[in-house]
């Protein structure tokens, strides 16, 4: 089969991917914070893509800023007090970052009302406090996520607590 390669600006017609094998050539950064320096958003412009390797990441340019175009990997938190994942069939507590989000997911129990589960790091926290709903078997609480990274339950069942939630860490 045939190769081409397109020049920025030309039109691709969906036709052209029948009769063509397309090779995407992306650029490629140790860290973010190499790819900003060396690439930056509003020099890369709308639909620029890149692969951080630290992470194993890629990104997308929308809206002038650099987007993770799948999400990050899972990370499992040091849990504080007496929280325990369930175990079993139950996800283990983890988090990770999908462009502006952060998806927390996995059940915890054990621990005390009001104290810690985990804390989230910095650039994974709301800019301000959060409170949803969050189910412990048949029971329904109240999961806070904190400014300052404290995920922790109000209220609601300590023999099962959903961790399961999303939110944005941009104002």
């Amino acid at each position: 089969m045939p190769t081409k390669t397109w020049v920025v600006g030309e039109e691709v017609l969906a036709a052209d991917f029948n009769n063509y094998v397309q090779t995407q050539v992306v650029a490629r950064f140790a860290t973010a914070a190499a790819r900003d320096t060396a690439w930056p958003a509003a020099t890369a412009g709308a639909g620029a893509v890149s692969v951080t390797t630290d992470t194993s990441t890629l990104w997308i340019v929308v809206g002038g800023a650099w987007v993770a175009a799948v999400g990050g990997p899972w990370t499992t938190p040091t849990l504080g007090g007496a929280w325990v994942p369930v175990g079993g069939v139950w996800q283990a507590p983890q988090y990770r970052k999908v462009g502006d989000c952060v998806e927390i997911r996995g059940t915890v129990m054990n621990g005390t009302i009001g104290a810690t589960v985990f804390t989230l790091p910095v650039g994974f926290r709301p800019p301000a406090g959060l409170s949803m709903p969050a189910t412990g078997g048949t029971v329904v609480g109240e999961l806070v996520v904190s400014s300052a990274g404290d995920v922790l339950f109000q209220s609601g069942s300590t023999a099962r607590a959903s961790l399961n939630c999303r939110f944005s860490v941009t104002a």
